[in-house]
């Protein structure tokens, strides 16, 4: 038997965090240029496509992919990591 017990609280915690992220542009390095990352989403633009998937109880992990689509151009891809902690401080009233 599974019980479901609905909880409210109120409750302090002290958070940390350190993030990794590196990235590839999938094409020649001449052919950067400054304005690829400029995007209009009232024309339709579209910035990139990411999935995350992260796992958190007391300390907090989180994995990143993300998928930058350039007009005209290759792609860039990039990866994250995030790993943090959190700490539950005593509520004194």
């Amino acid at each position: 038997m599974v019980t479901i017990t609905p909880m409210v609280g109120i409750g302090w915690a002290a958070d940390f965090s350190v993030n990794f992220e590196s990235g590839n542009y999938l094409g020649s390095v001449s052919d950067i240029e400054r304005d690829m990352m400029e995007n209009n989403i009232l024309e339709g633009d579209i910035l990139g496509i990411y999935a995350n998937g992260g796992l958190k109880w007391m300390a907090n992990i989180s994995v990143s992919v993300n998928y930058y689509l350039l007009d005209n151009k290759p792609d860039i891809i990039s990866r994250e990591v995030n790993i943090g902690g959190s700490i539950p401080l005593p509520l004194r009233m």
